[in-house]
């Protein structure tokens, strides 16, 4: 089968970003068949650019809409299925849907015209509600990352005619506790500080105004009775960070670092409790935070603004309410039940059948 993907082609240097991991996992059961990938801009690549990688049966380009249009159209000709990742994607094939005969599947990623007006992009978010409409009503199959987004989308396109999947990947980071290194969580401890008797309290992504990083510092700042608690703060951005922990003059045993995914899970294995401090939006609702996953799968147990986040309260996930973490005392326990709540949660993905469903049916 040929196939065409329209996507960024996952490697060495963007493989570590969860839009690509899920591209780099979907390829994989998808690499028995011919794939070209395509990325494409309105701004760039105004020659189509060839990129050279070494994975066996793929051919990946870079195209400008305008200029690479009758390239795309002929690249669509040649293939069996598309696989189009976020609606971003796939809306570049809208002027071929009316004479289309391949077989398309969306990978929907996220809630993509909700995600823009949460940032404010109210014209650009009507854009992509019409487009998306368009998509929904021509593709053969979505796949959803929860089984929250999967009901959603079902009554919000109640009369289109799709089949659906719900599938999630394993984050590429997570090791499990054999893994870790003994010695270094040691040497790690005596670097933070963290004492036998100190609960870890964990903040590791990024500093987007949907991720709450004041309310968690007021929040930190507002707590009573955490002499013995450690606060690790893994950003991106440390600079930044300094700046935003110095506007609320925090007098408490922090840790700011930026660290490799590779190193995360060392920190895991000493935390206690996670910041997830998403606002209630349907965005948040029917995500899947990779975060999330990781704090899970380490025992952490997440603080949280918002308890109902993707299908982890289906799977009956523990959790401390934001309020509650502010009164309550901590303790240095990790939650077994969050460990099997991910393994759960992984074991109702089959592969098999995500294979069956796209490439058979």
């Amino acid at each position: 089968m040929n196939i065409l993907v329209i996507a960024p082609f996952p490697n060495s240097k963007n493989e570590k970003d969860g839009f690509l991991q899920r591209i780099k996992k979907v390829d994989y059961l998808i690499k028995e068949n011919k794939r070209v990938y395509i990325q494409i801009s309105l701004k760039h690549y105004i020659v189509p650019e060839k990129v050279n990688h070494d994975t066996d049966g793929v051919v990946v380009w870079n195209l400008n809409f305008f200029t690479g249009f009758f390239f795309l159209f002929y690249q669509l000709c040649k293939s069996d299925m598309v696989y189009a990742h976020t609606i971003y994607n796939l809306m570049w094939i809208i002027p071929f849907f009316p004479i289309n005969k391949s077989k398309v599947i969306l990978d929907v990623h996220g809630t993509v015209p909700e995600e823009q007006e949460m940032g404010g992009k109210i014209g650009y978010s009507k854009i992509l509600s019409f487009a998306e409409k368009l998509c929904f009503n021509n593709i053969n199959t979505a796949v959803f990352v929860t089984e929250s987004m999967h009901q959603y989308y079902l009554e919000k396109y109640a009369n289109a005619s799709f089949k659906s999947l719900v599938y999630g990947i394993w984050p590429d980071n997570i090791r499990k506790g054999d893994d870790v290194d003994k010695l270094i969580l040691d040497k790690l401890r005596e670097k933070i500080g963290i004492g036998t008797n100190d609960v870890v309290v964990i903040y590791s992504g990024g500093l987007h105004v949907w991720q709450n990083i004041d309310l968690m510092l007021q929040s930190i700042n507002n707590k009573k009775n955490d002499q013995n608690v450690v606060y690790i703060l893994l950003v991106n951005d440390i600079v930044e960070m300094k700046k935003i922990l110095n506007k609320f003059n925090i007098n408490k045993r922090i840790y700011l670092d930026s660290v490799h995914p590779d190193e995360l899970a060392n920190f895991y294995t000493l935390s206690h409790y996670g910041f997830v401090l998403r606002d209630d939006s349907i965005v948040n609702r029917v995500a899947n935070p990779t975060k999330l996953i990781e704090y899970l799968f380490y025992g952490i147990t997440p603080i949280v603004k918002l308890e109902e986040i993707g299908d982890f309260k289906i799977y009956n996930y523990s959790y401390m309410c934001l309020n509650k973490y502010l009164e309550d005392i901590l303790h240095t326990f990790k939650c077994v039940n969050n460990e099997q709540v991910v393994a759960d949660i992984f074991n109702s993905y089959n592969e098999e059948e995500f294979k069956h469903e796209i490439l058979i049916n």
